[in-house]
């Protein structure tokens, strides 16, 4: 195997090269050990787009391209706007399996955190799009299984930050839903990243379903507003922790967290998936139903605008007419229409 150094030189001689004859590599947006991530145009329609490349060396993990074709098959199968999309699948020969998805410009949540925590607002500004997402790929039959911070993008658009979901590596397509049978390339193994895995992933359990995303969203939302992660132990301490010990309250390391907000991440991180909120539409009710977060004006516009994915009814504050200021909306147009009549009163009276 090559050094990390070797691999970093190797992948930037790939800039220029092109892959299934019309992906021209201009460049390198990251790198790990099994391959790396280009920036790409498409040199038939000149759209730019991202290829993520699986670099194979011959004797290749053919576990990785297990999961590599998974990835593009489960997130292929998902149109949201907070889901990266997939465009194409293709093999280069003498290079390896390459995935072509939407270019992304920005930062992922774990950069954001480098800086500390995030408020409420932000917080739910960057994640609520992301449960949106979740309750979607749950519809299609589709389980993340590997929610973290380095797997939520925000793009940077003039328009503000769109946060998209990305990685579906390790996701499982529910049999159910598909006539393809799940792989069993998972199964009897710990899948995930320590610090986000449920219960049921840290034992190896293979039979795990929505509710285990629940659980890293919750671990997620955990992360974002204390700056930490819920269970803190060196190594694979943390799974003894996961399997032996309740989530600490969030309010116990973040006071300044609402105690609603509190109440709803605790509510997500049940050890017993039986006791655990069922769904993301169920997640998405107690953070959009808050009273905390409907007080806020920013967070009536939140819940308007995920209401559809809330499973269950929100507050009828949220069929009140929007205030502007502290008056009415409809107040204004009144003080208009009076203003018009007096003076056309005016006009005809002289």
């Amino acid at each position: 195997m090559p050094t990390s150094s070797e691999l970093l030189l190797e992948l930037k001689e790939l800039l220029g090269e092109t892959l299934g004859e019309k992906y021209e590599l201009r460049e390198l947006l990251g790198a790990g050990g099994m391959g790396a991530v280009y920036a790409a145009r498409n040199q038939w329609t000149k759209k730019d787009v991202a290829l993520k490349v699986l670099i194979d060396r011959g004797d290749a993990d053919r576990e990785s391209v297990k999961r590599f074709k998974r990835e593009a098959r489960a997130a292929s199968r998902l149109d949201h706007p907070h889901i990266v999309q997939i465009f194409d699948l293709g093999h280069e020969e003498g290079m390896g399996y390459f995935i072509v998805q939407e270019l992304l410009r920005g930062e992922t949540l774990s950069d954001m955190l480098e800086e500390g925590a995030l408020g409420l607002r932000e917080a739910l500004e960057v994640l609520v799009p992301i449960a949106s997402a979740l309750r979607e790929a749950h519809e299609a039959g589709v389980v993340h299984r590997d929610l973290k911070p380095a797997n939520i993008f925000v793009v940077e658009t003039s328009e503000g930050r769109t946060p998209k979901l990305i990685d579906f590596g390790i996701s499982k397509i529910v049999a159910k839903h598909t006539t393809t049978s799940v792989s069993d390339l998972t199964k009897g193994a710990t899948i995930g990243t320590l610090d986000y895995i449920s219960p049921e992933q840290a034992i190896g359990d293979e039979d795990v379903g929505p509710k285990t995303d629940v659980w890293g969203f919750g671990a997620v939302l955990f992360r974002t507003l204390a700056g930490r992660p819920m269970f803190e132990a060196p190594g694979l301490g943390v799974i003894g922790k996961i399997l032996k010990e309740d989530a600490p309250p969030l309010r116990s390391v973040a006071p300044e967290v609402p105690e609603d907000i509190s109440a709803a991440v605790a509510k997500m991180v049940q050890r017993d998936a039986a006791a655990r909120l069922p769904s993301m539409g169920a997640a998405l009710r107690e953070l959009l139903g808050a009273e905390s977060v409907l007080k806020e004006p920013w967070g009536r516009e939140l819940a308007r605008r995920f209401a559809e994915d809330v499973e269950g009814e929100l507050p009828e504050i949220l069929e009140e007419e929007p205030e502007h200021g502290g008056v009415p909306r409809w107040v204004p147009w009144v003080i208009a229409a009076a203003c018009a009549g007096l003076a056309a009163w005016a006009l005809l009276g002289t």
